[in-house]
């Protein structure tokens, strides 16, 4: 099987790493094209008005001038066809309404608007609790071989790793209702956020929740 991997943390990031370890042990190709930079909180913004600079940094490995969505886009294109799209491992949650704003989230979307299966890989951060991405490698795996025992179908499988891991399995669960706080600080310059993530509302029993409380989740998203 041929895997395409993409983030919106840019080719750099500590957790592309992590989930391109876990999937190269697994499958018998694997791709890496992930944005040169940056594209935290993008939604799911594509490019069209200049060209997309690509990279070739090494053997399948690869960078975009463009957003996750646009890595999936280009990549499918030049290197495809791909059995599977996988976007992360992305340093912060997509929980409940995040997936809206979710660069990580888009790239496995957009591979869904292609009849493609996707999974996307999100670690909750805590301020005090330093990442551990043994520990994520190792809820990456399990999440992998649960898509690989089940049917393989075009939707997004999206997991959330928490930042204190109580040794529970992945759970599935429906993504959490409720909106993020609105919470603003009048500064000299406009309006800055003052919301704190870990103090959002959650239901029971939804990825905020099982998350929070140390559970790794899953949330199977499909249409659009």
């Amino acid at each position: 099987m041929r895997v395409l991997c993409t983030n919106d943390d840019g080719i750099d990031a500590p957790g592309l790493a992590c989930l391109h370890e876990a999937l190269c042990s697994r499958f018998d190709e694997v791709v890496v094209l992930a944005p040169d930079r940056q594209w935290s909180q993008c939604s799911h913004s594509i490019i069209t008005d200049h060209a997309l600079v690509w990279k070739e940094i090494g053997p399948n490995r690869n960078s975009l001038s463009g957003s996750p969505a646009d890595c999936v886009r280009v990549g499918l294109l030049q290197r495809g066809p791909f059995d599977l799209v996988c976007s992360g491992v992305n340093s912060g949650g997509n929980l409940g309404v995040d997936i809206h704003y979710s660069g990580t989230v888009a790239a496995a979307r957009e591979a869904m608007f292609h009849g493609i299966p996707s999974m996307a890989f999100s670690m909750v951060l805590e301020r005090e609790v330093e990442a551990d991405w043994d520990v994520a490698s190792q809820i990456v795996g399990t999440g992998i071989d649960k898509w690989l025992q089940g049917p393989r179908q075009p939707e997004i499988w999206n997991f959330n790793l928490p930042a204190r891991w109580n040794k529970d399995d992945i759970r599935d669960c429906q993504p959490d209702p409720n909106p993020l706080p609105l919470a603003f600080k009048k500064t000299e310059d406009g309006y800055r956020y003052s919301g704190r993530y870990h103090d959002r509302k959650r239901s029971p029993g939804t990825d905020v929740d099982l998350c929070f409380n140390g559970t790794p989740t899953l949330s199977r998203l499909g249409g659009f």
